[in-house]
């Protein structure tokens, strides 16, 4: 396996199933796939929220790890699994190094 470079993933020194050293480094493509994803019709409070949230684990080819995240631009009836989508970030200006710098991913455009 490889390191993975890209903000959200953490790199590791050693491959969690086998120890094995990681010597090499990884860039994350911006696009990934759709693993799973569940959609939620009320907040952690258990309020009706007015529009659906849709969160994703999504898949990027050749990493080994899995980022969760919401989904935005796309409805609940059109979320499927191995759709393939893109990452949407915040304005550079606004990014601070964390997961938030995500805003959603959403599907990718043809």
């Amino acid at each position: 396996m490889k390191n993975v470079t890209w903000s959200m993933f953490l790199p590791m020194i050693y491959f969690e199933r086998c120890f094995s050293e990681l010597k090499e480094w990884l860039e994350v493509p911006n696009q990934g796939a759709v693993h799973t994803f569940t959609i939620s019709y009320v907040d952690l409070g258990g309020k009706r929220l007015a529009e659906p949230i849709i969160v994703s684990l999504v898949k990027f080819d050749g990493v080994y790890s899995r980022l969760v995240h919401r989904l935005g631009k796309v409805k609940p009836e059109e979320v499927r699994i191995g759709m393939p989508v893109e990452v949407v970030f915040k304005p550079k200006a606004q990014r601070n190094g964390s997961i938030f710098d995500i805003k959603y991913f959403m599907p990718q455009r043809k």
